[in-house]
């Protein structure tokens, strides 16, 4: 287990491409799961290999963190988190995208982890011109996004995680895909837009 890696989200699309990823680079993986029979059930997590699993979520890390799973992770990559793009009861949206990511935030503390937190391009993409374009430096799309709770959420949740990993010491980095798109999309999240 030297050098694992925690994946969060870990049956959703990128959770199970960030999975087939370090499994061809031989890189131990450990996966969250909401329960280990879901997980098993899965129909594509043989091509995951060897993955050992912490049965919980990001909101109830203090059950899970003594974990033997967890003795060698040195990587977190959160990539679990609520997508909606509907503005009904904001706040379970709240809770899961920014207090779990908190969460994530300690855990990785508490075990001597970096952290790689899954966000979104939102936070800074959205533009009133097509013309328009951002990158790391770019300032939040609070104007824009305010009334979109998805994106309120992930541009708080980079907010507070980054506060609290330069209090305690994390090293956090922050990556903003956009709209995911390829093969194995098994929940048809983007592609059933498409």
């Amino acid at each position: 287990n030297e050098h694992s890696v925690l994946v969060t989200g870990a049956t959703g699309f990128l959770g199970r491409h960030v999975l087939r990823a370090l499994r061809a680079r031989g890189i131990p993986r450990v996966a969250l799961v909401r329960s280990e029979s879901a997980w098993a059930a899965q129909p594509w997590v043989s091509e995951a290999g060897a993955v050992q699993t912490v049965e919980g979520t990001p909101l109830d890390s203090e059950r899970w963190r003594e974990s033997p799973a967890l003795r060698g992770v040195h990587t977190i990559v959160h990539a679990a988190g609520l997508v909606s793009h509907t503005r009904v009861a904001p706040e379970e949206m709240m809770s899961i995208n920014v207090d779990g990511t908190l969460a994530m935030v300690r855990l990785a503390a508490a075990i001597g982890a970096r952290l790689v937190f899954v966000s979104t391009s939102g936070t800074v993409g959205c533009f009133p011109f097509k013309d328009m374009t951002a990158d790391e430096g770019s300032p939040y799309a609070e104007p824009i996004v305010s009334s979109w709770p998805y994106y309120v959420s992930k541009i708080r949740a980079e907010r507070d995680a980054q506060k609290l990993a330069a209090h305690l010491g994390v090293q956090l980095s922050i990556v903003r895909p956009p709209v995911l798109l390829g093969p194995d999309d098994h929940r048809h999240r983007s592609t059933g837009y498409v």
